[in-house]
């Protein structure tokens, strides 16, 4: 007689239960409701960031004990991915494309995802595959099927003998196979893979066992690769609330941590663990791309940062699978409760991430025609006199048209210099003048903000754009949320602590948005611009007229009643700490050039001349206009009046060893002169971004910038040139602007739509700008630096990507030249100026100060 392990047994006995339970929706919808008091576990890691979680080992009494370990679902407490793997993300994403039968490309073939987990995740994968297939805006080519099983905990999907007496493993890798069939399609047509899968029992050891978990999801992402060949991209997601204590189904606080194995998975295939390499440049490949999917924690009552609660009723009686009642508000119909919440994260997800939208979305990721200048140059009534009256328009009239609401604060006064106001509250902040253009206000951080009364501007509106100037009194390790501007529930712009970066978020009728921008470095005490817009299909973000992050998004601003305020939000209590001024909203999307005009009409690059008589409707500023303020590497540098410039402007930090501005039609380091230099059919022009320039023709065109010794056996030097692309982010050929022999490169990439800073430092290293985006024919400053430890790309003074190597660049004999590669036939194609080597890497804030140079 046949010996009968009892654990299989009970295993066995569940897996029959949750098959029955989630395969009968009147036996599900018949459960209790979960009636668990709420106990507070954490804030949740996307909120958490670099603060430290306390882990909940008593409920009675409540007891919490310190981990070491801080939040964030990336490292560093960050909640964007590392510029590089992001960079490899977005490429992945933009080759997946639809595949026969055999997994070849197909345009009449099908892009197949499928979902791996157990009840919980078939629950909510059952209900996501009848929100895509009514969703228009889906592409048409994607089939998603459920491959996910009640019962189908980690182990069971990873361990071929976790029974011996039930084929467990067997059974759930044939129910996936059964659902691809189903869907109609082969192994080879599968893509992407969704993963939300956990273990059954609370689990004593943290942070060991959760270590543990991370093991066993590397297994289940090289099995997942080995089965499906074409396997690109791996999304992971971690639990769901539960409303157990330490016993009882997937318990907390272990459904909380189930997240900090997720990202150590992550963060290992970001480290190059070769048991999860995706790239066939670095080795074999046992894994697909792997990256968060939606983050769903919610911790209970408890807000999130996106404003959405967990409550008990989302949950049955056991307090772990999700509740049948109320109604699915994303589709309208009847679902169930603690699903539809899920449904809502996960089409967000899918629709905005730049990893999904270019393969999940019917028309991928747009790219919005940029809107044109409307107004060349306003045509003004001349202005017979001097004399004090009429004032000067009160606030800066920005050189293009579409301004519906301005606020300039010239006078102690809170109103629209355009609309006037009703309603409007000034509540506490204190005005003063000498502001970038006339007066603006002070918010103390505690308790001043302002209420803009009746605001209609954006109610509605599927393109817009909010900018405003902001002052901030404290930087970016602030550890305190602050607010800009919040019209109701609507659209929002403030400082996100825990990314230590600026968000511009919108709710649609479509759902909630947030973009965020990376990476920024600021003074405290210093003016800069904030801009946000929105053309119905892609969200940007700016900082200081460069652009600074991009996201798809769809629908149109919902109405809301709400009321809008400067300097605080109506939910969240956090006010702005710092000075606002010149809050403009236009009805149309300022282009990338439109929003770089704005800046310079603020923070001109140009001398300011003395005033005197002119017939311009723009006033001109007076030198006491200008704050006083001893100048640092964020300050903004005035060009000196001086009529003839310099051919060269001077840097803002030393160790400048290179320099080429070419005020003539000379190849010369204005340094050192030139041994060698040729130009090969460049042309010079005169007015450039400084004084002259070099346009190439992207075919035959370059120079070769002769002897050039500045760069061999370097570990800490900085690569800066004006670019002035005649070709967009959607160009399909490479671009070179600077190679040194086979070392260092400064190129487009057309697979990225991005750039890229190679260097050789034993072996080839690299790294690219992330959703990087421009107007043909607008001046760029393209920056790259490299310490010995750090690789960094800046765009237009803003960090846009870093990646660790070591190491001093290897020597080489090669030509250097600008516009052209020694390897490749590619040309650049559009003019080059001010090109200057350091020898050192740049700070962040001197980098930002060599772009306000100009």
């Amino acid at each position: 007689m046949r010996k009968v392990n009892f654990r299989s047994f009970i295993f066995f006995l569940f897996l029959l239960f949750a098959l029955f339970f989630l395969n009968n929706p009147s036996v599900s919808r018949a459960q209790t409701v979960c009636t668990s008091s709420d106990v507070s576990i954490s804030l949740p890691l996307t909120d958490l960031g670099t603060g430290e979680y306390y882990r909940l080992t008593d409920t009675n009494p409540l007891t919490y004990i310190p981990t070491g370990i801080i939040g964030g679902l990336y490292p560093g407490g960050s909640n964007i991915r590392p510029p590089a793997h992001e960079a490899s993300g977005v490429g992945i994403a933009q080759s997946i494309q639809p595949l026969g039968s055999s997994g070849l490309p197909d345009p009449n073939g099908k892009i197949g995802m499928i979902s791996a987990g157990m009840s919980n995740t078939q629950m909510d994968f059952q209900e996501f595959m009848g929100t895509v297939s009514a969703d228009p805006n889906i592409n048409p080519k994607l089939v998603v099927t459920n491959g996910a099983i009640g019962g189908g905990i980690i182990e069971a999907w990873v361990d071929p003998n976790y029974t011996d007496t039930n084929p467990v493993y067997q059974t759930i890798w044939q129910n996936f196979d059964d659902h691809i069939a189903s869907a109609g399609l082969t192994r080879a047509q599968v893509q992407v893979v969704w993963a939300k899968v956990t273990q059954l029992q609370y689990k004593t050891q943290f942070p060991q066992d959760m270590q543990a978990l991370t093991d066993m999801y590397v297994t289940l992402a090289q099995e997942l690769k080995s089965r499906l060949p074409n396997l690109k991209i791996i999304y992971f997601s971690s639990r769901t609330r539960s409303y157990n204590y330490m016993t009882g189904l997937a318990p907390e606080p272990t459904a909380f941590e189930n997240g900090f194995a997720v990202r150590w998975l992550v963060e290992r295939q970001i480290n190059g663990d070769p048991a999860l390499n995706y790239n066939p440049d670095n080795g074999s490949v046992i894994s697909a791309y792997i990256s968060w999917g939606p983050y769903l924690w919610i911790n209970g009552n408890t807000p999130r940062s996106d404003t959405r609660v967990w409550l008990a009723s989302n949950l049955v009686g056991d307090c772990t699978h999700p509740s049948t009642a109320g109604l699915d508000y994303v589709s309208g119909t009847a679902g169930p409760q603690g699903v539809s919440m899920m449904i809502s994260m996960m089409m967000e997800f899918f629709k905005t991430d730049t990893t999904s939208a270019p393969w999940f979305l019917y028309s991928g990721v747009p790219t919005p025609t940029p809107t044109p200048i409307l107004s060349e140059t306003l045509t003004p009534t001349p202005t017979a006199s001097l004399t004090p009256t009429p004032t000067p328009t009160p606030t800066s009239t920005p050189p293009f048209g579409g301004l519906v609401s301005s606020w300039g604060f010239a006078n102690d006064i809170v109103t629209d210099d355009i609309s006037g106001c009703t309603g409007c509250v000034n509540n506490g902040a204190v005005w003063f003048t000498q502001s970038i253009f006339s007066g603006a206000y002070e918010f103390d951080g505690m308790n001043a903000y302002m209420n803009l009364g009746t605001f209609p501007f954006i109610n509605n509106q599927s393109s817009f754009t909010v900018s405003a100037l902001v002052r901030p009194d404290f930087d970016q390790n602030a550890t305190v949320w602050r607010y800009v501007f919040n019209h109701g529930s609507e659209v929002a712009l403030f400082f996100l602590a825990q990314n230590r970066d600026w968000r511009f978020m919108i709710r649609t009728t479509s759902a909630q948005y947030f973009l965020d921008t990376q990476g920024l470095i600021w003074l405290p005490g210093t003016w800069h611009m904030l801009t946000a817009t929105y053309d119905g299909m892609q969200m940007k973000i700016f900082w200081d007229g460069g652009l600074a992050g991009t996201k798809a998004a769809s629908g149109s601003i919902a109405s809301d009643t709400g009321a809008t305020y400067m300097g605080a939000n109506a939910i969240r209590k956090d006010k702005f700490d710092g000075a606002i001024d010149e809050l403009k909203v236009f009805d149309t999307v300022l282009a990338n050039s439109d929003v770089l005009d704005l800046y310079y009409s603020y923070f001109s690059p140009t001398p300011t001349p003395t005033p005197t008589p002119t017939e311009s409707l723009i006033p001109t500023l007076t030198p006491t206009e200008i704050p006083s303020v001893t100048p640092t590497p964020t300050d903004i540098v005035i060009p000196s009046d001086t009529p003839t410039p310099t051919p060269t402007p001077t840097p803002p930090a030393g160790g400048l060893v290179s320099s080429w501005g070419f005020a003539t039609d000379l190849v010369t380091d204005d340094i050192n002169g030139c041994s060698g230099c040729v130009n090969n059919g460049a042309d010079w022009f005169f007015f450039s971004i400084f004084s002259g320039g070099y346009d190439f023709n992207g075919t035959t065109s370059y120079l070769n910038l002769g002897t050039f010794p500045f760069l061999s056996g370097s570990s800490n030097f900085t690569v800066s040139t004006w670019i002035r692309p005649d070709f967009d982010q959607n160009h399909t050929n490479f671009r070179y602007v600077f190679t040194n022999g086979s070392r260092v490169t400064l190129t487009y990439v057309p697979s990225l739509h991005d750039w890229r800073f190679l260097i050789r430092n034993g072996s080839q290293k690299f790294v690219d700008t992330q959703a990087t985006a421009w107007v043909s024919g607008t001046w760029h400053l393209l920056t790259a630096t490299y310490d010995g430890a750090e690789m960094k790309i800046y765009w237009d003074g803003n960090l846009s990507g870093t990646k660790a190597t070591t190491g001093s660049i290897v020597a080489d004999s090669g030509a250097t030249y600008l516009g052209a590669s020694i390897i490749r036939s590619d040309k650049f194609d559009g003019a080059i100026d001010e090109l200057n080597i350091y020898d050192h890497a740049l700070s962040a804030s001197e980098v930002s100060s060599l772009f306000l140079v100009h």
